[in-house]
């Protein structure tokens, strides 16, 4: 059987700004619409044995546990945001997300490509630059993937990064394909009037 991994960020299960305020756009009458809409599409898109990585904010509420106990992947992965940092927060994460990162964290197991998986784009680029200083005399790539960052597909000055935030792709887990596509979009093509507006 073939297992496939995805990658999501800022879910923000739970959030009483939606449906909607000027720093907060989602569409959506009620936070429960809301965690409805991205729990299911989760279930629809990560199979059981597949792998996920939501790349902070999970949640801003304990009451988000009954959304997290209808996730169907049992392998959920969780590099921190700050939502996901309170004592009693962390602990209810805990019962889903292992590993658990505190700061971005390397993978290199996918392809060719290191990738750096981190909530803030400004963690993920401090941690790029490491890389890159460290394996200068490598030919590995590196491209980040952060969340943090509301409806900006942001890509790092440098074309090396790309906002996995669940809100900039209609609430669907970004599969490792499409992260792929993407990189190869971002890489190439990109330019600032397309990717950044």
């Amino acid at each position: 059987m073939d297992t496939k991994t995805f990658f999501t960020a800022y879910w923000h299960l739970c959030e009483k700004k939606a449906p909607n305020t000027w720093s907060f756009h989602r569409d959506f009458d009620s936070p429960e619409q809301m965690n409805d809409t991205i729990i299911g599409k989760v279930n629809r898109y990560v199979g059981e044995n597949d792998t996920l990585y939501v790349l902070g904010d999970v949640a801003t509420s304990l009451e988000a546990e009954q959304w997290l106990q209808q996730i169907k992947c049992k392998n959920l992965v969780l590099v921190m945001g700050e939502k996901d940092q309170p004592m009693e927060m962390f602990e209810m994460l805990s019962k889903y997300f292992s590993p658990i990162f505190h700061s971005p964290t390397s993978i290199n197991n996918l392809s060719e490509i290191t990738f750096v998986a981190g909530h803030k784009p400004s963690d993920v680029k401090e941690r790029l630059n490491t890389l890159n200083i460290e394996q200068r005399f490598t030919n590995e790539l590196f491209f980040g993937l952060h969340g943090h960052i509301h409806r900006a597909k942001s890509c790092g000055s440098n074309r090396d990064m790309l906002n996995v935030g669940c809100d900039l792709w209609d609430y669907v887990p970004l599969s490792f394909e499409r992260i792929m596509h993407l990189h190869c979009a971002v890489t190439k093509f990109w330019d600032g009037e397309i990717f950044n507006s």
